[in-house]
């Protein structure tokens, strides 16, 4: 999108949470398209390695609960994309005080270092599905009831109030994105079953089991990454994005079982194994969704342009070009990178 090479060049661009799934596929985009880009993560800064000398960011090591760290760095920005946090549906049950801490304190620290030091910056934070918990109707659009069913859903949907109440209060000008079903490469070995596109890649790569639970006939909606980055871009740099929140997805309703498939089919390796829902994944488990991008489209001119079957394609090529600029001499080895 060459309008957003134009909007991005030369600007100063904090990403908060720059090494993670997200965070570092934004960082490596803002990087070859010009902007200024401070990556701030608690450790991964050599992935920045893998990238040309001429498109690596300045990176800045700290965590979100510390604010010192926070009001060190955002001040001369001009963007700032509020990307990092804990991830997971069942783990947030499973530590709900640990992903407070990462999911709401975090978040507040950062706008409240922004309502200080910079009160013109644009900030812009990533929504999820699981904030609206069982579906009522379909397609999901963005004026659904949410009754999350983990701890994770109710501190995004937390995150995404505080961003638009900062934007009411203080005019901080502020955007939320509500994901779907991110996936596509990054060269760290993130946290894996809560990506569970990702995962089940570097499973048929390994030759491994794709276990899938029941029939697996539930509605997904599966959004590439870089479609995914392209929605935030422009988040951070259209005007009708301030004081909004957004549905962005693939803009494909998929039965969960299709997409396992498709990733056999495209790895050439690996099997799909059935097995009984757990009773903790059936608790959080929100039935069929796939989202309405109708307010998206509409307001930002966005719309996804990458099918799963493309995106997966684009994902396996991506990682054996990440693990051979690692030296990888093994194209195996690539899972350490998935």
């Amino acid at each position: 999108m060459p309008e957003l090479e134009s909007a991005y060049r030369g600007r100063r661009v904090l990403v908060l949470g720059g090494t993670g799934f997200l965070g570092w596929n934004l960082v490596e985009r803002l990087c070859q398209i010009g902007a200024l880009v401070t990556a701030f993560a608690r450790d991964g800064g050599q992935v920045w390695d893998l990238l040309p000398p001429d498109q690596r960011p300045r990176f800045v090591a700290g965590h979100l609960e510390d604010p010192t760290a926070i009001e060190a760095i955002v001040s001369d920005q001009e963007v700032i994309f509020n990307v990092a946090g804990r991830s997971g549906a069942l783990i947030s049950n499973q530590h709900p005080l640990a992903d407070l801490e990462a999911n709401c304190r975090g978040v507040l620290h950062v706008l409240e270092a922004c309502r200080r030091l910079n009160p013109k910056v644009r900030v812009v934070f990533p929504g999820s599905r699981l904030q609206y918990g069982p579906v009522r109707y379909l397609p999901v659009d963005e004026m659904h009831p949410m009754e999350p069913l983990c701890i994770y859903g109710i501190h995004k949907l937390a995150g995404e109030k505080y961003h638009l109440l900062y934007h009411r209060l203080y005019d901080l000008p502020t955007a939320v994105l509500r994901l779907s079903n991110p996936y596509g490469p990054s060269p760290i070995n993130h946290q894996t079953r809560y990506n569970i596109v990702n995962y089940f890649m570097r499973q048929a790569l390994r030759g491994g089991p794709l276990r899938v639970f029941g029939d697996g006939r539930q509605v997904r909606d599966y959004l590439y990454i870089g479609d995914a980055v392209d929605a935030f871009l422009l988040a951070g740099s259209h005007p009708a994005a301030v004081g909004r929140v957004f549905n962005v997805g693939g803009g494909q309703p998929i039965p969960f079982i299709e997409m396992a498939r498709t990733i056999v089919e495209v790895v050439g390796r690996g099997w799909i194994e059935s097995v009984p829902w757990p009773d903790e994944y059936q608790r959080i488990e929100t039935g069929d969704l796939y989202f309405d991008l109708s307010a998206i489209r509409r307001a930002l001119d966005w719309q996804p342009r990458t099918d799963l079957a493309t995106g997966i394609c684009l994902s396996v090529e991506r990682l054996r070009v990440i693990a051979a600029a690692a030296g990888d001499q093994d194209a195996s080895l690539l899972l350490r990178h998935l």
